[in-house]
């Protein structure tokens, strides 16, 4: 019965073992050094039975009859088979452990996928939505046959940059930065007061400029601006990887006219209580713009 019992327990611990060995070669951390020792340690534990067994058939003599070293390989098996046993189940658990964290990564991983798949079809749902409003009124039908068509935002934004501009280098821009510099010389004001100061002013001539032309009115343009924080916001509610940006932020030049997209980037600073301004300039949005000097304002007043 002993003798069975024997052969049951190394054929239950080979058992594990291979698939132990099979674990560790599915996953990806590689096959652990214990596999090893539970290999010596079953190796060395059989030597004694199988030793006694080649004696017995030899000449019938015993372990027993080769003194104290007989007696030691005689004694290893039970020490052996139990360090084994032991590490086998140390490794059982250990790979459990791995297992349930390899299980974990995987399930966050489709768990990513599935909440990108639903930002993506939302997104190109806003877009969608956005590029038909964006192309009913992109274009003006005139029943003049010589003009047959005008560009509705081209002709909006030709027509407040240059707006802009003469507003921009009026007389008030000048007294209003000796006022500055006055304040500096006196010591009233730090020049980090005077810098913010400077934008501070400048925005809220950007602001009237805006508010001051029939642009601001544009109700059109107003619901443009409500699509594309819709977008913003979305980007910013799913919290993509800032690697990310460029690409989303790209396809709002695809949908939209050079003319609206910039447009609406003007448009969003003139509302300074709005977050808009804020979120362009965190998704790289304002490099849209064309004037290099209104890219460097809008970013330093957008921090």
């Amino acid at each position: 019965m002993s003798i069975i019992l024997f052969y049951v327990t190394v054929i239950i611990l080979f058992w594990t073992y291979v698939s132990l060995r099979k674990r560790n070669e599915d996953y990806p951390q590689g096959r652990s050094p214990l596999l090893y020792i539970i290999y010596a340690s079953v190796g060395i534990g059989l030597f004694s039975p199988l030793l006694t067994l080649a004696l017995s058939l030899i000449d019938g003599t015993t372990l027993q009859d080769a003194g104290p070293i007989g007696d030691w390989i005689a004694g290893s098996t039970v020490p052996f088979f139990t360090f084994a046993a032991f590490l086998t189940a140390y490794m059982a658990y250990m790979n459990q452990k791995e297992e349930l964290e390899y299980a974990r990564k995987t399930a966050e991983q489709q768990s990513k996928a599935i909440e990108l798949g639903r930002f993506e079809n939302t997104l190109f749902h806003l877009l969608n939505e956005m590029q038909n409003f964006h192309d009913r009124i992109v274009v003006t039908y005139s029943k003049r046959p010589e003009q047959d068509h005008v560009h509705v935002y081209g002709q909006l934004f030709s027509e407040f940059k240059g707006s802009l501009e003469a507003y921009l280098k009026d007389k008030n821009k000048k007294q209003s930065a000796a006022r500055i510099e006055r304040l500096v010389q006196e010591g009233k004001i730090s020049q980090d007061e005077r810098s913010r100061r400077y934008e501070r002013a400048l925005l809220d001539k950007y602001a009237n400029a805006l508010r001051g032309c029939p642009l601001y009115e544009y109700a059109e343009l107003y619901h443009l601006h409500k699509y594309i924080k819709s977008i913003l916001l979305l980007i910013r509610q799913y919290k993509l990887e800032e690697k990310d940006y460029p690409f989303y932020i790209h396809l709002l030049n695809i949908y939209l006219s050079n003319e609206a997209l910039q447009l609406s980037i003007y448009y969003a600073f003139a509302i300074p209580e709005d977050e808009v301004s804020a979120l362009m300039r965190t998704y790289g949005m304002i490099e849209y713009v064309d004037s290099e000097e209104d890219q460097h304002f809008f970013n330093s007043v957008s921090q």
